[in-house]
């Protein structure tokens, strides 16, 4: 509960009321109290050595226990992302909850992982807190141009949803067979970011061609991936194969044609940050060879971003692409540059979080310093430094 009202007092910090601040930092305090206790509950899983396979009559108190500190890290992780705190903040909780996901795949706990994961409510839960630092690990991946912490999207594919790589243990649901006639397929709805983890590792078959593979999916984000939603382009798109509940048809073509902005949106951002990579490591001449130009790639990723309705249920998801292709914007491009600080000023004001405000800023210093630095240095970009602290923007 502490965990939840110091997430929930990360809204109302953006209006610096200093008392609503306060009872947040006491909520933040208790839930790492909270933490500390739990985990000495339930040491031995942090110590495998400690675990027997046969020792199951506390595998259920331990998969509650575990399940708790699971939802607690996250809720501490997603307070510091959203009141716009450093790496020193944020880090500590992502590093923590990859070595507790490690953990519960070590042979001593295949009958925790099972057990959370019977009941349909616990089940939920657990794949949504996992879904949800995936999706953060690979902000901060992409935030640094390193590799995830986890080896979710880095190991060889298992199956069609790249589940958790356990043997078979009564009482699991496996997932169905498949025939594997390329990535996209072998890794389901996780292809998508499989791509960004593996170009963010250095891995140099990446290409173009992979990322148009790419069938659309967007159930790998958090905010779609309990929804039971299948957002696929293959065939196209259409009101009659994308099925959303409870709308109107009127609204559900609007979110039909939403849906392919954002996917055409993701295109573009994954080129762009492709491009990003290879410049930082194999300096601008690696750029020669990849056809389409980032500031070409980023001004037609921020015309599709114009497009989006205000108010789109998908405007949830533009962060991590603006963060991505906005430092790309150069100075001839003055009127996209406006549009995206505008952009996220309105995203700022409809979510109510700091963190819209930290883009803001992060950004224009990037444009700032590039305009210092290009007249010593042509081949200069805003992301060759960074030695700056790293935000999670998504």
């Amino acid at each position: 509960m502490s965990a939840v009202l110091a997430l929930s007092g990360a809204q109302f910090e953006a209006h610096h009321d200093t008392n609503i601040a306060k009872a947040t930092l006491r909520a933040r305090h208790r839930a790492l109290e909270g933490c500390r206790y739990m985990l000495s509950c339930s040491a031995s899983l942090m110590d495998p050595k400690n675990s027997s396979p046969g020792e199951s009559s506390t595998d259920e108190s331990n998969s509650n226990n575990i399940l708790l500190i699971l939802a607690c890290c996250i809720c501490l992780l997603l307070y510091e992302k959203l009141v716009g705190d450093g790496k020193a903040n944020w880090m500590p909780h992502l590093a923590f909850l990859a070595v507790l996901f490690d953990r519960l795949e070590s042979p001593g706990n295949y009958r925790i992982l099972v057990s959370m994961q019977r009941g349909d409510q616990q089940r939920q839960a657990f794949e949504f807190i996992h879904h949800l630092f995936l999706y953060n690990d690979l902000l901060h991946s992409t935030a640094q141009r390193k590799s995830t912490l986890s080896k979710f999207y880095l190991r060889p594919a298992k199956s069609a949803e790249l589940i958790s790589n356990i043997p078979f243990v009564e009482g699991m649901i496996q997932a169905p067979p498949v025939q594997w006639n390329d990535d996209s397929t072998k890794y389901g709805r996780f292809y998508y970011p499989y791509l960004v983890a593996q170009i963010s590792a250095g891995i140099e078959t990446v290409s173009d061609a992979c990322i148009d593979a790419w069938d659309g999916r967007l159930d790998w984000l958090p905010s779609f991936s309990l929804l039971g939603i299948r957002l696929s382009s293959n065939p196209a798109p259409s009101v009659k194969n994308i099925q959303i509940p409870d709308i109107d048809q009127r609204t559900n073509r609007m979110d039909v044609e939403s849906y392919s902005l954002i996917k055409s949106l993701y295109m573009d951002t994954a080129k762009v940050y492709l491009r990003q990579c290879l410049r930082r490591r194999q300096g601008r001449q690696s750029l020669s060879q990849c056809g389409l130009k980032t500031v070409d790639l980023a001004c037609h990723a921020t015309s599709l971003i114009s497009q989006l309705p205000d108010g789109s249920r998908f405007e949830n998801v533009l962060l991590w692409p603006i963060g991505i292709v906005g430092p790309e914007l150069t100075a001839a491009k003055g009127s996209e540059r406006e549009y995206i600080i505008d952009r996220l000023r309105a995203l700022e004001q409809r979510f109510q979080m700091k963190h819209f405000e930290r883009v803001r800023e992060v950004i224009i210093k990037g444009w700032n310093r590039s305009a210092l630095l290009s007249s010593f240095n042509a081949n200069f970009r805003s992301d060759d430094g960074y030695d700056d602290d790293v935000f999670l923007f998504g």
